[in-house]
């Protein structure tokens, strides 16, 4: 079980393309606003983000987040598959809408990010 104040890793790979990992914050930000989450930008903060371009093409990134508060201890195994899923979908979202058109057709359509979520043991506090 996690400790008092958990910790998510998150792990993605998407095109290289400006603004990806803040495309990723942001949806999870917003995916752990929501209910039944609940928890609030102020309640988290990166721990450890690591991001490695290769090929110029694609972008693997590992970020870690701390919960300050206990309301993530009870997330069992699905919950996290679909904060994982929502984030995915809200990244992909933000970046179709944010990508400007390219009339000539020559660059490649975004590819949806894959991402997944894991809540790791976190050091309990005295």
């Amino acid at each position: 079980s996690a400790g008092k104040f958990p910790v998510l890793r998150i792990h993605f790979r998407w095109q290289d393309r400006p603004g990806a990992l803040l495309n990723v914050l942001t949806a999870l930000s917003a995916t752990l606003r929501e209910p039944p989450h609940s928890i609030d930008p102020a309640d988290w903060s990166i721990m450890y983000a690591q991001a490695q371009v290769s090929g110029g093409r694609s972008v693997q990134a590992r970020v870690t987040i701390r919960i300050h508060n206990g309301r993530a201890t009870s997330w069992k195994p699905g919950d996290l598959t679909e904060i994982g899923q929502k984030v995915q979908m809200l990244a992909a979202q933000e970046a179709a809408a944010g990508r400007p058109a390219d009339p000539s057709g020559r660059e490649d359509p975004p590819e949806d990010p894959a991402i997944s979520v894991e809540l790791i043991e976190a050091p309990t506090e005295s």
